[in-house]
Formats: C-alpha cells, sequence, structure tokens
C-alpha cells in the first residue's frame, strides 16, 4: 500500500488504553529504494504483550532531518487487531540517496526516531552489515552497537530476529524480560538507526500492512 492515507475506512475503537510505552517493540524501517521505503512499527499492550483493543488511529511523520523541522510526509490511518496492531507503510515519491526521519504517534505516546534513506542512483561503495539469528540467552548483542558506530549502507537480516524460546524444556524469552530498547539498547539502537532489508517482531511476524 503506497500510502497510510488509502487504507479502507475503519472503525476507530476511542476507548482503547495503550500501556506506558505502547512503542516498546521499537520501529523499524527496510526494502529501501530510490524514491522510498518502508516503515514498520507495532503497538503492544503492557510487559510488550498483545495490545487487548479493536482499530487504534495512528499516524506517522517523516522529515529531513531528525528535529522534523521539514516534514515531507505525513498521514494517519488504524492499527488493526486483526493484523497485530503492527503496521507498515510504503513510503514513494521522495529524492534518491539521501537520509530520512520518521516516527509514529498512537494511545498518546510518541514512537522513538528512526532514520532511513533511500538508495543512490549510482554509488562507489556499498556498506553492508550482515545478522542472523539470535540468541537472548547466549547472543553477543553489543555487536549491534559496533554496526551503528560503523554507520553501514544497509543490514542485511539473514534469519530469525530473535529466539522466542531455544528449548521446548525452558523458559520463553518474555519470562526472562523483553528484547526490547528497554533491555537491550544495543539492539533498539541498531533497529532505529540503520535500514534492515526485511523485520519481524515475536508474536506477530507474518502482520504485514496497515
Amino acid at each position: 500500500m503506497a500510502a497510510l492515507a488509502a487504507t479502507p475506512a475503519t472503525a476507530i475503537d476511542k476507548g482503547a488504553r495503550g500501556a506506558a510505552d505502547p512503542f516498546a517493540l521499537g520501529v523499524a524501517s527496510g526494502d529501501p529504494d530510490v524514491d522510498g521505503f518502508v516503515l514498520w512499527t507495532l503497538l503492544v499492550g503492557a510487559f510488550a504483550e498483545p495490545l487487548r483493543a479493536g482499530a487504534v488511529e495512528i499516524r506517522y511523520e517523516v522529515a529531513t532531518d531528525p528535529a522534523f523541522r521539514q516534514i515531507v510526509r505525513a498521514s494517519r490511518g488504524a492499527a488493526r487487531p486483526e493484523r497485530g496492531h503492527a503496521v507498515h507503510v510504503e513510503i514513494v515519491g521522495l529524492p534518491a540517496g539521501r537520509p530520512y526521519w520518521y516516527r509514529f504517534h498512537a494511545l498518546g505516546a510518541t514512537s522513538p526516531v528512526g532514520r532511513a534513506a533511500t538508495v543512490p542512483h549510482t554509488a562507489d561503495r556499498l556498506r553492508l552489515a550482515v545478522t542472523s539469528c539470535q540468541h537472548w540467552e547466549q547472543a553477543r548483542l553489543g555487536v549491534y552497537r559496533d554496526i551503528v558506530a560503523s554507520a553501514p549502507d544497509l543490514v542485511l537480516q539473514l534469519g530469525d530476529y530473535i529466539y522466542e524460546q531455544s528449548y521446548p524444556d525452558l523458559p520463553t524469552v518474555r519470562s526472562l524480560g523483553r528484547p526490547s530498547r528497554a533491555t537491550s539498547p544495543a539492539i533498539g539502537s541498531a533497529t532505529r538507526s540503520t535500514r534492515p532489508t526485511r523485520t519481524s517482531r515475536p508474536h506477530i511476524a507474518s502482520a504485514r500492512g496497515w
């Protein structure tokens, strides 16, 4: 879907109430092209559990600067329960080869600011970071700080973002503390600051689209 404004009319749950941070799972961007990219987030309830609500109004903004003084794209729509309150916006029509900053607003809260970029028509080099499956209890998650520091042009995610449960007889990741920006700043920083080609999140990996 090219823009949030194209979302069919949806009845909004006016009584919906979010947790202290409905954006606890963060934001992400991906699939960069010469004129745009995809933005993603997922609204959650307390302790990063699924949000118990109907359709929730959500807005996004894309700007040419991190302070959002010059907003170049903005729209609103609905995060729907049948899609796990995940949202997916395809941004198009932007100039090639430059960075942009984006954020979402919903349930009285504002998401972390993410950075994305359009692909240049030509380039002399490509700085690529490759990540793969992660094990919450054992992974060397500090490497994500190095990814951010190296400022790659693209992050290619080849495996699961993080394992929910390593072995059937051991606790799940959620019982150990959610893998959010609160418990793992390295993951949160890398997700917001780089451009993975695909994104997934725990309980709604199949939810794509507004």
